[in-house]
Order: C-alpha cells, then structure tokens, then sequence
C-alpha cells in the first residue's frame, strides 16, 4: 500500500470532521441566528439596529457617513 493512498482519505476526514463541527449555527433555528445576531451587533456599540435617530447623532459626532440599510424578512 502506497503512502499517499493512506493520507487522502486521512485529510478527507479531517477535513470533513472540521466542516461539521466548526458550524457555529449547527442546531439552530432562523428565529434564534437573527436573534443572535442582533445581540451581537448591540454588543459590539458600533452598529445602532433600529435607531435610525441615535445613528444619524453618531454619524455627525464622529463626522463619518452613515450607511443604512432597510431589509425585509418574510
């Protein structure tokens, strides 16, 4: 048996191993990945999610653009 036919399906698995266990949204439903990211962007105090008058206020603060973004979720 040659070596390289040993470590193909060797990096396959691991590869494979890695892919499935490295899914942080493994088990969740789409209601708890829209919550989960809603704390994190509060958390991270640079985004304003639906305060459109506080982001305007820190936009002129820092003197940067604001981007806005309008999404609908059926």
């Amino acid at each position: 048996m040659r070596i390289s036919s040993v470590v193909l399906p060797n990096k396959l698995i691991t590869l494979c191993l890695i892919l499935f266990f490295s899914s942080s949204s493994f088990g969740q439903t789409r209601d708890e990945k829209v919550r989960l990211d809603w704390q994190k962007l509060n958390a991270d105090g640079t985004w304003f999610y639906d305060d459109l008058d506080a982001g305007i206020k820190a936009a002129k603060k820092n003197k940067k653009p604001l981007m806005v973004v309008l999404r609908c979720i059926p």
